[in-house]
């Protein structure tokens, strides 16, 4: 009697488990073709920066959307392309992961040539902050709902009046300002 009750409630318990297969198998499939951007939406962008008419590598190119305002609210995301040159002066933007790309829309670009790039750190920019301020960079960018190649920016500075004149050297407690050759 027992094995027929075994054998008898076979069924009910295998359709009890393709229900639950076919329930997860529905949410997987949703969560995967869900687009997790909303309507910012990255496209591929690429671009060139050079400086003085030459290509400089390890320079940080940021572009900071149009009337996007950072509320600081941890629910919104951080719309912020970004992206370092190579050795060609030439980048890659990444918004939401490596090499994403960046959403459509006008932008404000900044530009900043770290001195030095030690970890997370970076040294000060070799341009003086003078294009990194998205309220006065004239620097600007328009990126569509597609493929893009952003026309090369090009930036004029005078590197030696921009170059540092002393640096802070610091053993322990003690500083000292020496003069850079």
């Amino acid at each position: 009697m027992v094995r027929l009750t075994l054998i008898s409630s076979l069924p009910v318990f295998l359709e009890s488990i393709m229900k639950r297969f076919v329930g997860c198998l529905c949410l997987f499939v949703a969560a995967c073709s869900s687009n997790d951007y909303g309507e910012q939406q990255p496209y591929p962008t690429t671009g060139q920066l050079l400086i003085n008419g030459k290509p400089e590598k390890d320079v940080l190119v940021v572009f900071h959307l149009d009337g996007y305002q950072n509320t600081g609210d941890p629910k919104i995301r951080t719309i912020v392309p970004q992206g370092w040159t190579d050795a060609e002066g030439k980048f890659v933007l990444s918004t939401f992961g490596n090499a994403d790309g960046a959403p459509a829309g006008d932008y404000h670009v900044t530009v900043r040539w770290p001195v030095t790039r030690k970890g997370f750190g970076m040294g000060p920019d070799a341009l003086g902050e003078k294009f990194s301020d998205p309220k006065t960079s004239t620097l600007t960018a328009h990126l569509d709902k597609k493929k893009n190649e952003v026309p090369p920016f090009q930036i004029t500075a005078n590197l030696e009046e921009l170059k540092p004149k002393t640096r802070v050297i610091e053993k322990g407690a003690n500083k000292q300002t020496v003069p850079v050759p």
